[in-house]
């Protein structure tokens, strides 16, 4: 009996105030085709992988086909490939260099993490002429991914930090990821993000 007054008087109270009495919701992504495969084309004008503080690896292109889900979900996958790449060094080109995922996975979550998962043995293997860097499966999820709403989907901006990996170059320091992508319908679905 008394948790039927303390229910009552929560909900006369937030009526009396002007309020809604509701259950939060989490943040979801939906789709309008459920289940649906979707694709995630790069936005920004460079993808860039940072090193230290003067090495970067820039990309003009960054694709990835999307792993089939049913929606709502809180969690969406790709596979990302990337093009146009170069490396650079204090600001100046030094080498283009080659993108190879090797099955990898990113996968985004609601929370505004995304984890990266490879199969075994397996990394996403970034290649110059005499450098060779590797970024497998991370230990733990990565921050941070904002989301939104627009036209063509559901846009995804990272600045995400604390990327394990290992090299032969003679780059180091914290590596960090910046760019921005949108997941769309591969079957004419809408996507979205609330």
């Amino acid at each position: 009996m008394r948790k039927l007054w303390t229910v009552l008087l929560i909900t006369v109270t937030g009526c009396a105030l002007g309020g809604q009495v509701s259950l939060a919701s989490a943040a979801e992504f939906r789709d309008t085709t459920s289940p649906d495969s979707l694709s995630l084309v790069g936005t920004s004008p460079e993808q860039i992988l940072i090193i230290g503080s003067n090495v970067t690896y820039e990309c003009t292109t960054l694709n990835g086909a999307g792993v089939a889900t049913t929606f709502p979900n809180t969690t969406l996958s790709f596979a990302p490939s990337y093009s146009g790449c170069k490396a650079k060094v204090a600001g100046v080109l030094v080498a283009k260099i080659t993108v190879t995922n090797n099955g990898c996975q990113f996968t985004y979550s609601t929370a505004g993490t995304v984890t990266v998962s490879c199969e075994v043995g397996k990394s996403i293997v970034i290649e110059a002429s005499t450098c060779t860097l590797k970024i497998g499966t991370q230990k733990a999820a990565l921050f941070s991914v904002t989301y939104g709403t627009v036209a063509a989907g559901v846009q995804a901006v990272g600045n995400v930090s604390g990327i394990e990996q290992t090299n032969n170059c003679s780059a180091s320091g914290e590596v960090t990821y910046k760019g921005t992508g949108v997941a769309k319908s591969a079957t004419g679905g809408t996507v979205s993000f609330s």
